[in-house]
């Protein structure tokens, strides 16, 4: 498996680039405004893999893994009227949840 660290300009480029389209490709975002700015771009994404977020000053804990501030929701928001999934999971073997329901259900309604 080859690794390449790219920002995000750049990986909007190569996905555009017919000379890979055959390639397969993994992203790992920070932020799901990264996503976003993919997304917004052309970038096909058909499911988003939440994983950990961590808490910093400013962020609300989520769950035990994930937390999120207002611009994280908004961009999952976002992400999800774009149709995008968002599967909420830290390991594989989680159940899937999907995010905007615990956002609703976690921060919205508290």
């Amino acid at each position: 498996m080859k690794v390449n660290v790219v920002n995000i300009e750049k990986a909007v480029a190569v996905y555009h680039n017919p000379q890979y389209q055959d390639e397969t490709v993994f992203y790992l975002f920070t932020r799901p405004q990264d996503a976003l700015a993919m997304v917004r771009q052309g970038v096909k994404i058909d499911t988003l893999n939440i994983g950990g977020m961590a808490w910093r000053p400013g962020k609300k804990q989520l769950t035990k893994a994930v937390s999120l501030d207002d611009d994280d929701i908004n961009a999952f928001h976002e992400l999800n009227n774009l149709g995008v999934i968002l599967d909420l999971r830290v390991v594989a073997s989680d159940p899937s949840i999907n995010i905007i329901d615990k956002i609703n259900e976690q921060l919205i309604a508290n």
